[in-house]
């Protein structure tokens, strides 16, 4: 599992800077910005069910009973198409009305292909929660991870031509990848329900019932995964909005350097995280501080390490990107000084989940984003971008230390190294 994650990121990796070479710091800018709102969208769109899907699914297997499996599974689809029906119909009335400069001038069929991607990756959120509440991770993981990435690589060589290169290409090739893994994703279902004897076809919808869906709870979860999403995004809006479209390009191309080096903290925090959730739910409390105290350790040694490759190897791997992308490097170094913090502060959100505090890291989610924002003003205000990414490791700084503080009085369990 970890070395095909590692290699459909590198592939990804290598796709992104050569996306990012053919299309200059100026477009990338641009295609960034709209990837980054198709990202957005694709949460909007799932609504919270994905996590609501996989402990259901989870809870039905346990029981070995699927009598709500085919309610749950339509109910989801028709809320995630209506969804993206929602979104569609926004950009549209935004581009024409003008209230969002971003969409301004912005093709509508560029707005129409976006919205398919995040229609696409809105179901296989859906196909995979199912999978891995069934217990099929790999399967669940292996068309976005390992299949979309080489789509994209295939794609990219056969739309090379010089000088063709736009951003709806770069639009067309993400939604043709999108498809595929849906498609692939779709045949790893289908084998994996044949195998516990389950069927969709089924009418299994009570009216009133939700299908296993809880809205309070479907809401929580959608309302924390979005406001996470805009936290992290926000260096991006505000960017994009103070400065040129080209120091948006450069930030990204750092921003996906720092993504790669994250990798292996996510996939530690991967391995821990199903044993770190039987010993909670267990009260082996003792198992679990031992467990919490393990992942922030290694994820604490592993961006260590890290760090020291990107002062060492830090301006090779920017020069990849070319010459327009010259002054990442110093961004590069300022947001793994980010990542080192991240590591250290362990995995807060995680824990909150696990007590069933969802509600209250809702609240700090919306707490940091509005904390974070006058901060990224401010220091891109005094410092351009440079100015920005730092504003971005001291909100950073505050809201982990401020959310190790809570989960140490509220559950007993240290965060730190």
């Amino acid at each position: 599992m970890f070395s095909m994650k590692v290699s459909g990121a590198a592939v990804l990796f290598a796709c992104n800077v050569l996306i990012a070479r053919m299309l200059g710091s100026g477009d990338f800018g641009v295609y960034t910005l709209i990837m980054s709102l198709v990202a957005l969208a694709a949460t909007g769109a799932g609504f919270g069910l994905p996590y609501l899907i996989t402990r259901e699914v989870a809870r039905m297997k346990a029981v070995d009973r699927f009598e709500g499996f085919a309610a749950l599974f339509w109910r989801a689809i028709f809320i995630m198409l209506c969804a993206v029906v929602v979104i569609y119909a926004i950009a549209v009335i935004a581009k024409w009305s003008g209230s969002f400069g971003i969409l301004r001038g912005v093709p509508l069929i560029i707005i129409s292909m976006a919205v398919g991607i995040v229609a696409l990756q809105a179901l296989n959120q859906h196909r995979a929660a199912i999978l891995r509440g069934l217990g099929w991770v790999l399967r669940a993981d292996l068309p976005d991870v390992w299949i979309r990435p080489w789509f994209i690589a295939v794609a990219l060589l056969a739309f090379l031509h010089p000088g063709s290169f736009t951003i709806s290409t770069a639009l067309q090739i993400q939604l043709l990848a999108g498809g595929v893994a849906l498609a692939s994703g779709i045949v790893f279902q289908r084998q994996c329900l044949r195998r516990v004897g389950v069927a969709l076809a089924g009418s299994g919808v009570q009216r009133g019932g939700g299908g296993g869906i809880s809205y309070r709870t479907a809401t929580t979860f959608f309302l924390v995964t979005v406001v996470a999403l805009l936290d992290q995004q926000a260096v991006v809006y505000v960017v994009g909005y103070l400065m040129e479209i080209r120091d948006v390009g450069v930030l990204q191309a750092a921003r996906q350097i720092i993504g790669v080096v994250s990798l292996g903290s996510i996939s530690i925090s991967l391995f821990l995280q199903s044993r770190l959730a039987v010993a909670w739910a267990a009260r082996k409390f003792h198992e679990a501080q031992s467990l919490v105290r393990m992942a922030t350790r290694w994820n604490a040694a592993f961006s260590l390490v890290c760090a020291l490759l990107i002062a060492v190897f830090g301006s090779k791997v920017v020069g990849l990107y070319g010459h327009d992308y010259a002054h990442s490097l110093l961004i590069v170094e300022v947001l793994m000084v980010g990542q080192v913090i991240n590591a250290f502060t362990g995995q807060t959100g995680l824990v909150l989940m696990l007590a069933n505090r969802e509600g209250q890291l809702l609240r700090f989610e919306i707490a940091f984003l509005l904390l974070r924002i006058p901060i990224l003003l401010v220091g891109a205000g005094y410092d351009g971008l440079l100015g920005a990414v730092w504003g971005e490791n001291l909100a950073m700084l505050l809201s982990k230390l401020s959310a190790v503080v809570y989960v140490r009085r509220r559950t007993g369990l240290r965060m730190l190294p």
